[in-house]
């Protein structure tokens, strides 16, 4: 796979949208002979994902995932709603007899993800640490200092019970948003005819000194191995499978497949497909679940050159400029975080 990163460093051209998407990453290599992914055998798929963390996954530099894609994609709600599909299906036929190829997805679904405990490319579970909901909370919490917003759907009132981590990246999204709020505003002063120019590309260039230094706290001691090593680092394993999964499930909803069409959840988006399959199953989604899943693409390629030390005071000044397709990227990430988040980030200086 081949992204932004891989181009010349203060290429004006660079930006943050690859194509295809990282949502796709995982699932590349089950679509090289054009087999849907609702009549693979589930063998098959386990072989294809433990194939790609064996050979593709040591170089960062190759990879254009992060976590926060699948933090972003679980806050949707689409894991917990598709995990009370598969035991509503399993239970009775409370949502009809499905076909054959939503049967034969659910079961391979289950047996992908659901199934306890084992512990291999694709989950993180193990007797352990059996829970797989709980281990990506914890992994999200470490690296992001952040809760998904919703609960466990047995006590919806109550908090999610699970390990957080005493040293985690608490100030990451307070310093994450303060570097939106001064790219926005370098924005804003690169159109300013008149008036002062409050850009600072210099406290740009420290707040991302400073997100780069926490996240990568969080996976290795030494920088290189991030670089060259990045299968043994911390973290590296919880956010392949977190991955992988949030994959699985989105590739599920991208269009109107089979378990959509029998759920009678057919729409134009798949937004609109998981509040349906959400509202059959009495797991209301995220109703900002459009949002969720158009940053989830664009936050995890921005991440991950955050930490690859893409950004540098000769191309930061092209983040600023809205001509420019790396403008435009950031311009639309603030938007969209705004939204999701409810936090005002366009403060006048």
């Amino acid at each position: 796979m081949s992204f932004f990163i891989t181009i010349e460093r203060a290429n004006p051209n660079l930006r943050l949208n690859p194509d295809p998407s990282p949502a796709s990453i995982a699932i590349n290599g089950l679509r090289l002979n054009n087999n849907p992914l609702f009549s693979l055998d589930s063998t098959d798929i386990e072989d294809a994902f433990d194939i790609f963390w064996n050979t593709q996954i040591n170089n960062a530099e190759n990879l254009n995932f992060h976590l926060i894609y699948a933090y972003l994609i679980e806050n949707t709600r689409i894991f917990q709603i598709f995990e009370r599909v598969i035991e509503t299906v399993a239970r009775g036929e409370t949502l009809g007899i499905l076909s054959n190829e939503s049967m034969q997805w659910i079961r391979t679904t289950e047996h992908l993800f659901f199934k306890q405990p084992h512990f291999q490319s694709r989950t993180m579970s193990s007797s352990i640490r059996p829970n797989s909901e709980e281990n990506r909370r914890n992994a999200y919490f470490r690296l992001f200092g952040m809760d998904l917003t919703h609960g466990d759907p047995k006590t919806p009132e109550a908090p999610y019970i699970y390990h957080r981590a005493e040293i985690a990246n608490r100030q990451f999204q307070e310093i994450l948003e303060k570097l939106m709020t001064e790219i926005w505003q370098g924005q804003i002063n690169l159109r300013n005819t008149s008036g002062s120019n409050t850009t600072d590309i210099d406290n740009i260039t420290d707040l991302i000194r400073q997100l780069r230094n926490m996240l990568l706290m969080r996976r290795t001691r030494d920088v290189s191995t991030f670089i060259t090593d990045y299968r043994n680092t911390t973290l590296a394993r919880e956010e392949y499978c977190s991955i992988l999964m949030a994959t699985w499930l989105y590739v599920g909803i991208l269009t109107n497949t089979p378990i959509c069409n029998d759920l009678q959840s057919s729409a134009v988006t798949p937004a609109e497909r998981i509040l349906k399959i959400g509202k059959k199953v009495g797991l209301p989604a995220l109703s900002k679940s459009e949002d969720m899943f158009e940053l989830a693409r664009l936050m995890s390629i921005f991440l991950r050159s955050i930490e690859l030390g893409i950004f540098n005071p000769i191309n930061i000044p092209v983040m600023l400029d809205i001509t420019q397709p790396l403008g435009q990227d950031m311009r639309t990430i603030i938007n969209l975080w705004q939204r999701t988040t409810k936090t005002n980030l366009k403060l006048v200086k």
